[in-house]
């Protein structure tokens, strides 16, 4: 029988991941894809029965022990689609959620790619940013609070909010991604706390950097921005004033970049970064989850490959 690799994701996401489940066939591994939104629709069976004799899951036809896995792909379980009535969505989003939580427990950590118990350490902002500058990374004052004059300290003509828990809101279409907000010191929405949010001075762009790490291997491409689009490279992405080079990463850099995701026990991680016109790097993020696929199809950046290769190290170690 041929050893499991379960890749947990959603019908949305089979275009990011068909190159590397493609590569886990041609290698003898037998790829489960795990789409539990279409086990919220009704089109897969699901069942997982507990008794004092045992745990049993079935799902689209095959006995799936957790046990029998030996290598995982935690992608994007977590989109399920449903009715635009927000307050019902977000009570049966939570649900499932929880189900699913319940399933993914066990399956044991070691063979996960990136766990989701380490996924969701490292998503923790102040945690990363803590470890980020142990490691020596540079990165803007952040500053938290209830109160505007906290926030004028920041002492910058432009400033940017972010939200640290909600980067998108669901709808029936699907989910919509909330943008890094742009605002100046002199329209500052005062009739309202500035408490929840996250704010940063606005740092100065020659270009940006996306670095996508994958074990050891660092896979950096520059994006360079017309001005209208320097707010938020995302949002303005498929247009053209966004172009991405495949460029080299500062050595120095890429290997505090695979030092932060071993704190984290993280195989996978997408590293945004700023350049200063001056030449400084400013980390922003790591993405323990973060895209991927436009890369390779602009670029060429063989990264479907190295996940993969690290799915099949990790299967490896497990058999």
């Amino acid at each position: 029988m041929l050893d499991k690799i379960i890749i947990a994701s959603n019908s949305k996401d089979r275009p990011n991941l068909k190159q590397v489940g493609a590569i886990l066939e041609k290698s003898g591994y037998n790829v489960i894809s795990y789409e539990p939104d279409r086990i919220v629709s009704g089109e897969l069976d699901f069942k997982a029965s507990f008794s004092s004799e045992g745990a049993a899951f079935h799902y689209d036809g095959i006995a799936l022990n957790p046990e029998s896995v030996r290598a995982g792909w935690f992608r994007r379980p977590s989109f399920y689609g449903d009715s635009a009535d927000d307050v019902r969505l977000r009570v049966l989003h939570q649900e499932y959620v929880a189900i699913q939580k319940n399933f993914w427990a066990c399956v044991p950590e070691s063979v996960w790619l990136n766990s989701p118990e380490s996924m969701q350490t490292a998503d923790v902002k102040f945690l990363q940013l803590k470890i980020a500058s142990s490691l020596g990374f540079h990165f803007p004052e952040v500053v938290v609070s209830n109160s505007w004059d906290h926030i004028e300290s920041l002492e910058h003509e432009k400033l940017i909010v972010k939200l640290i828990e909600v980067r998108g809101l669901p709808f029936a279409e699907g989910k919509k991604t909330l943008p890094t907000t742009v605002v100046s010191r002199d329209a500052l929405p005062k009739q309202a706390t500035p408490y929840p949010g996250l704010w940063q001075p606005y740092i100065e762009k020659k270009r940006e950097w996306r670095v996508t790490v994958v074990g050891e291997k660092v896979f950096s491409a520059a994006i360079y921005t017309e001005d209208y689009a320097k707010d938020d490279w995302r949002v303005h992405q498929f247009g053209p004033g966004v172009t991405f080079r495949a460029e080299p990463f500062p050595d120095d850099l890429a290997e505090k970049c695979v030092a932060l995701l071993k704190h984290f026990n993280l195989r996978y991680g997408a590293f945004d970064f700023i350049e200063t016109p001056d030449g400084e790097m400013v980390f922003l993020e790591v993405n323990a989850n973060g895209q991927f696929m436009w890369l390779e199809q602009q670029l060429g950046l063989p990264i479907s490959e190295a996940i993969a290769s690290e799915l099949i190290s990790i299967a490896r170690e497990n058999s």
